[in-house]
């Protein structure tokens, strides 16, 4: 329903080193760059040792990185290390270091809503006096940690929209700023909060509104 969501969910699954280009292998590696990934000394290293280095227990992912002024080299990253994950893994593999990692617990997000879009009303002049743009109604899952935490619960939540919240279109590798206007019943969408919702009835107000239109 939501590329975001799905997105996000995906990442999850291995750790982002800031200040580095990181490589995934196996099964994890069917991206653009695949191809571009392979041809690399590093890469090709792991790749003949992926299936040894999964078969060691606790091993939750593998990669390879470079940068930071230092060499390439082979990342095992694991849920806790152990003497025997210390013992089991090699401290180099085809003359490329190996280091053990711990997979960083990825930090919680903004609690949000996404689903399709009921219903668009724009903001009364008492309500543009507090500073809204309108409010939407939005029927389909609340996730109260962020993408990635489960399927989330089932609400339809009435939004408010202030004119600070940013309203969005994903458009290639970037967004598209949209006006509250450009938004209809019928559009898929999602919103991040600025705190979990209260209710029954379940309301909410946005920081952020991604909108897929209707086509």
């Amino acid at each position: 329903m939501n590329r975001r969501v799905g997105a996000a969910i995906a990442v999850a699954v291995l750790a982002v080193v800031v200040g580095v280009l990181t490589y995934e292998v196996g099964r994890d590696a069917r991206h653009n760059h695949r191809h571009a990934h392979a041809r690399h000394p590093v890469w090709q290293a792991l790749a003949r040792h992926q299936a040894e280095l999964r078969a060691i227990p606790g091993v939750d992912s593998l990669g390879t990185l470079e940068g930071g002024g230092q060499a390439p080299y082979i990342v095992v990253w694991v849920g806790r290390i152990t003497p025997e994950i210390q013992k089991a893994v090699p401290k180099q593999l085809e003359g490329f270091r190996v280091s053990i990692e711990v997979t960083p617990t990825p930090r919680p997000g903004p609690p949000m809503v996404h689903g399709v879009i009921t219903a668009v009303t724009p903001a009364t002049h008492g309500q543009v006096n507090n500073g809204l743009v309108g409010t939407i109604v939005i029927e389909g899952a609340y996730n109260a940690a962020g993408p990635g935490t489960g399927a989330g619960v089932p609400r339809t939540v009435t939004v408010s929209v202030p004119g600070s919240a940013q309203i969005w279109r994903p458009q290639g590798e970037g967004k598209t700023t949209l006006r509250f206007g450009d938004m209809h019943a019928g559009d898929s969408g999602q919103v991040d909060m600025t705190a979990k919702i209260t209710g029954p009835p379940w309301r909410a107000t946005a920081a952020d509104v991604e909108v897929y239109l209707r086509d």
